[in-house]
């Protein structure tokens, strides 16, 4: 799932760019609105990229919490 948002991510900034070079050269004078949105919906995309990750850190330490508290559980050892 990161690996796929990490390949929209990488769309989004190639989209901004191209918009950028648009507006610069003035061959699009909407290419400032289009420019816009893209940054927001590239900030957005970010930000859901960093919420995911952190989760998904968050999930990966409650799982290694757990197999430590399983391993050091005897009643657990016994079965």
């Amino acid at each position: 799932m990161l690996k796929r948002i990490e390949e929209l991510l990488g769309a989004l900034d190639v989209e901004l760019q191209t918009l950028w070079c648009l507006y610069l050269q003035g061959i699009d004078q909407d290419a400032l609105w289009d420019l816009k949105r893209a940054k927001a919906r590239l900030a957005e995309a970010k930000r859901v990229y960093d919420e995911i990750d952190d989760l998904q850190t968050h999930i990966g330490a409650m799982q290694h919490r757990l197999k430590h508290a399983h391993a050091l559980d005897p009643v657990r050892k016994e079965n």
